[in-house]
């Protein structure tokens, strides 16, 4: 009868270090939720971030740049190649605030996929 007690016992100590481990995986799986969920909030806040930032710069270039051709008129430069000059400026730096902009939206897309 001894034996089998002390076997009882034996299992009975087994099964509560099992359920131990468990808790702590639970508790280590909650943990690892919660911190997902701060870094998916902390993603979405960078990208709208960095989107506001370059809208700002946009902007920013396109007043100096519209500054900088007025005064190239107001000094006698040729209209149609200020003209030109602007179309071009105005063009690149599309092109180049668009290529930003795509690119953090990747950058994110790719980030909540991995934060799912």
């Amino acid at each position: 009868m001894g034996i089998a007690v002390w076997r009882l016992n034996r299992r009975v100590r087994n099964v509560a270090v099992q359920l131990e481990r468990i808790a702590h995986t639970r508790n280590d799986l909650e943990l690892l939720a919660e911190q997902r969920s701060v870094l998916k909030g902390w993603q979405s806040n960078a990208e709208a971030s960095i989107d506001s930032t370059v809208q700002g710069v946009e902007v920013i270039n396109h007043l100096f740049a519209r500054v900088v051709f007025s005064l190239f008129e107001r000094i006698g430069a040729p209209r149609d190649k200020t003209l030109m000059a602007r179309q071009v400026q105005d063009s690149t730096s599309a092109r180049v605030y668009a290529a930003i902009r795509a690119a953090n939206k990747s950058v994110g897309k790719r980030l909540r996929k991995r934060l799912k």
